[in-house]
């Protein structure tokens, strides 16, 4: 039954990430801009012990709200960037930031977006594979066994 609650939580929790991450993105075409601008933009890749190569891409950029200086490393709403986009960015290229005017520290460059998608398909996996365990559990409990024919 551990298996259950294992994946029960895990479930919740990414669907929770899930949703507040596409609540983000939503709020974010209501959030005002500022001038900003981009600081590094770094690709890099990395091999895993199997060969596998993955492909990592970072933007920092700065800007300025009130009089108060912040650094962003989002581009999108979503956690992480794809290198094409990246390439867009390149160092000392002035953006247009746009900020949570609740909290300005939180920023990105382009509005809108999924949220955490990879989060919610995660969640949904693992609710399904709760469900299944429950399922597996219960019907295993109505199998009564058969008598033994003399």
């Amino acid at each position: 039954m551990s298996k259950f609650w294992i994946s029960l939580a895990i479930g919740i929790f990414c669907i929770l990430a899930w949703l507040g991450g596409r609540q983000e993105a939503a709020a974010s075409n209501g959030w005002p801009s500022v001038p900003g601008v981009v600081t590094a933009m770094e690709i890099s890749e990395s091999r895993s012990n199997d060969g596998t190569r993955t492909t990592h891409a970072k933007v920092t950029y700065t800007y300025s709200v009130n009089g108060k200086s912040y650094q962003g490393d989002r581009v999108k709403v979503e956690s992480m960037t794809d290198p094409s986009e990246a390439e867009r960015y390149p160092k000392g290229t002035p953006v247009k930031v746009f900020y949570d005017p609740a909290h300005p520290e939180a920023a990105v460059l382009e509005q809108g977006g999924a949220g955490l998608l990879f989060w919610g398909i995660v969640g949904f996996s693992c609710l399904i594979y709760s469900a299944w365990v429950l399922f597996q559990r219960f019907s295993s409990r109505r199998k009564s066994p058969v008598a033994a024919v003399p």
